[in-house]
């Protein structure tokens, strides 16, 4: 079974090879670099309990992390916090992160946790409503319905008068910070 501990220096270059570990099937990779990592933790809002590690052994098999602490609708002091991600074959590192994680906030007086589910993080959803959490009023329930088309059928109708194929020299700026701030 594994331990979980909150963040410990030098837990930055453990984290870092656990998210590259990951990053290829997790929906919202981090992935930050080691130098990011460092930035975060230097930062005078980092919390070292709200990084959340679980270990079989030395090696760091999954994690759980407080992102965002704010009031609600109803005046409680809320937490943001994503389904903890594991290494394969460490799923059951769920359970003890999820444990961990809610003795850190009753520790600093949290009344709501905000945990979204997705059918991207496999067991997610079934975990979440196993374990008593609902819908929450403050934050409407989004949906996505993907759809396909049949190439056979021809070209599409869309007009694509203002496309244009990406070029990487007139374009690298663009996307490299499109990336920065989707991967935080």
């Amino acid at each position: 079974m594994p331990t979980t501990r909150t963040y410990q220096p030098g837990d930055e270059v453990l984290e870092f090879a656990f998210d590259q570990e990951v990053a290829g099937t997790w929906p919202w990779p981090m992935c930050y670099t080691q130098e990011g990592l460092a930035r975060a933790i230097a930062s005078p809002t980092f919390d070292p309990n709200h990084h959340i590690y679980a270990f079989d052994g030395k090696q760091m098999v999954g994690k759980a992390e407080i992102w965002a602490t704010h009031g609600s609708s109803d005046d409680l002091k809320s937490a943001y916090v994503l389904f903890p991600r594991t290494l394969p074959g460490f799923e059951s590192a769920v359970d003890p992160l999820f444990e961990h994680l809610m003795r850190v906030l009753d520790e600093q007086q949290f009344g709501k946790l905000r945990m979204p589910g997705s059918t991207a993080w496999p067991g997610s959803m079934e975990w979440l409503q196993s374990h008593g959490f609902a819908a929450d009023p403050d934050q409407p329930r989004g949906y996505k319905k993907y759809l396909s088309y049949d190439l056979s059928k021809g070209p599409l109708t869309t007009p694509t008068d203002n496309v244009i194929d990406l070029d990487m020299k007139r374009d690298r700026d663009d996307i490299a910070h499109a990336a920065s701030v989707w991967l935080k």
